[in-house]
């Protein structure tokens, strides 16, 4: 339920509390970081998982190529 009024701009933040509009500048930052945790490392994972299948099949498999990893390509490229 969160996620389609999260797809529509509403800002909904959550907490240990359950979901809430953000009522300060901390709980937006609370926001971000909880958000930052999560995908920086999945960022880095998925990039080193990347270059090992390079390297594994002499660049045969280029999972990140196909048309429907395009954003997370560019990510990525950005990320390294």
């Amino acid at each position: 339920m969160v996620g389609p009024v999260r797809d529509e701009g509403v800002l909904v933040v959550s907490s240990a509390a359950g979901y809430k509009l953000p009522c300060s500048v901390r709980d937006i930052y609370n926001f971000f970081n909880y958000y930052n945790q999560q995908i920086q490392p999945m960022l880095h994972r998925l990039g080193q998982c990347h270059r090992a299948l390079a390297l594994a099949t002499g660049g045969e498999l280029d999972v990140l190529g196909q048309p429907e990893y395009a954003g997370l390509r560019k990510l990525l490229a950005k990320h390294s």
